[in-house]
């Protein structure tokens, strides 16, 4: 395609992808915070990860809604060791009416903010990758280029020496 292919160009659409798509699951998260229901839920007890690879422990969290149903959930944060000292502490929870199963947490690490950080880690990400790209094809030295430059260093050479043994009668 041009001087450089075309790979540095896919790297700035996939970087220009993953903004977009952390943008709409942004705008997503944000249309769900203005219908949902705020609690404040409170940290209960630590249970081993749900992800049987790891050996961490996750927070439980329980909380009580408007028609006095209880509801828990598997906090996010899990380490490698129960904190007792956090049991009691308090977080927003926030739940979509119509499914209290699906609890969310606002904020840039929570789910409000965690697409639209990883969009702009994929738009940073990628088109560096293509700018390397490019660095590397401008910096990198052809092996034929090499080869060719030594050849004509010998020519010279050798038609420094012809031209001196001209000079001189043939010696």
């Amino acid at each position: 395609m041009g001087k450089y292919g075309i790979l540095p160009l896919v790297f700035a659409g996939v970087g220009v992808l993953c903004l977009v798509a952390g943008i709409a699951n942004y705008i997503q998260e944000e249309a769900f915070f203005a219908t949902a229901e705020q609690y404040t839920a409170t940290l209960t007890k630590y249970i081993p990860d749900p992800n049987s690879r790891v050996a961490d422990f996750c927070p439980v969290y329980e909380f009580t809604t408007k028609t006095d149903q209880k509801h828990s959930y598997v906090g996010d944060d899990c380490p490698s060791q129960p904190d007792p000292s956090k049991i009691g502490q308090h977080e927003q929870a926030y739940i979509d009416p119509k499914n209290p199963q699906s609890v969310e947490s606002r904020g840039l690490l929570g789910s409000e903010g965690s697409g639209l950080i990883m969009g702009l880690l994929g738009f940073v990400f990628f088109p560096a990758i293509g700018l390397l790209n490019i660095f590397t094809q401008r910096t990198r030295k052809k092996p034929n280029t090499l080869l060719e430059q030594a050849e004509q260093e010998y020519m010279a050479k050798q038609r420094a020496v012809a031209k001196e043994q001209k000079k001189t009668g043939g010696k």
